[in-house]
């Protein structure tokens, strides 16, 4: 294979990347978990840097706004929109107890 060969190969790829759609639950999946990878993996005795607590912050606030199409998607009823709000605000908890002096979603 040639560097011309890999080239097209990747623009292609590209291509079909661009026309993708990820379902909101896996989108939401991710976002939480770049939310907790955030702070804990840069925890020094309980805190995390500023840069941690902010990428925290913000995918913990891109997986808030993906909860209304989540409820529409998968067809949440009450007790599993209860259960999703529970999860998020457990997820707030830990992100505060990582980053005490500064707002979290």
């Amino acid at each position: 294979m040639s560097l011309a060969d890999a080239s097209a190969t990747v623009d292609r790829d590209a291509a079909d990347w661009t026309s993708f759609e990820i379902p909101p639950q896996y989108k939401f999946d991710a976002r939480i978990a770049l939310a907790m990878s955030a702070v804990m993996l840069t925890e020094q005795n309980n805190r995390s840097t500023p840069q941690a607590c902010t990428i925290a912050r913000f995918h913990g606030q891109k997986a808030n706004e993906l909860v209304p199409e989540l409820v529409r998607n998968l067809d949440f009823n009450e007790a599993d929109k209860s259960r999703l709000h529970g999860f998020l605000l457990q997820i707030a908890a830990r992100v505060r107890v990582s980053c005490p002096d500064s707002p979290s979603p």
